[in-house]
Parts: structure tokens; sequence; C-alpha cells
């Protein structure tokens, strides 16, 4: 099946869809006419600016003293060290927790255990 041909008035007649696109075409190449490709390089020096912007800057893989970062001194300072403990009473709700669960070292008779008898 043939393509179905668009036209639309234009001053001067009608002009088909496809010479329309070839005279985009040819307008786009025109105006990119010496444009760089799309996928290309440049050295930092043909950037203006570039590397004076980029001799500010620290490298990707530098460290900062705890002194260096503002404030985070202080806010380490009101929180606990990694290896700390708590007393059961000193977390909310944990004794009353607790206080519903059995030992882990308890024993069950085996009718305690719902179908256990009949698996055996």
């Amino acid at each position: 099946m043939a393509a179905p041909t668009v036209t639309f008035p234009v001053s001067g007649g009608d002009v088909t869809l496809e010479a329309m696109q070839d005279e985009i075409d040819v307008a786009l190449g025109v105006l990119y006419e010496g444009s760089a490709a799309s996928d290309h390089d440049h050295a930092i020096g043909d950037v203006t600016g570039l590397e004076t912007a980029l001799g500010g800057k620290a490298a990707s893989d530098h460290d900062h003293a705890i002194g260096d970062v503002t404030g985070l001194e202080t806010a380490l300072g009101g929180k606990a060290a990694s290896d700390h403990d708590h007393a059961i009473g000193d977390v909310t709700g944990l004794e009353t927790a607790l206080g519903g669960k059995a030992a882990s070292d308890h024993d069950h008779a085996i009718g305690d255990v719902t179908g256990l008898e009949t698996a055996l």
C-alpha cells in the first residue's frame, strides 16, 4: 500500500509533504553546517574560564578533618559511641514487650505443639 500524498495550500499552489521535508532537510543542513557532532570532546583549555574555575576546586577523593566541617564536632559530641549499651528500662516499652515472651531455654510438651503428635 502506497503512502498517501498529503498536500496543503501555500502561495503559488500545493506542495507535497515529501517536498516540504526535503526543504526542511536542506534548511537544517545549512543551519547546522560546520557544527560539531553531538558526541565530541573539548580540551579544558578550549572552554573559556573552565581551567580557572576548576583550579579552585578540591579533588574528588579528598578528606576533611572533623574541625574543617562547620558544626560537625558539636553535632558528634551529642551522640553516643557506636559501642554503647542500654539498660532494659532505658528503652521505652521494651520491658513490657519482653515480659510477655518465654525464656530462650524453655521446653514444650508434645501436646503443646499443634499437630506434632499426629505428625510423629
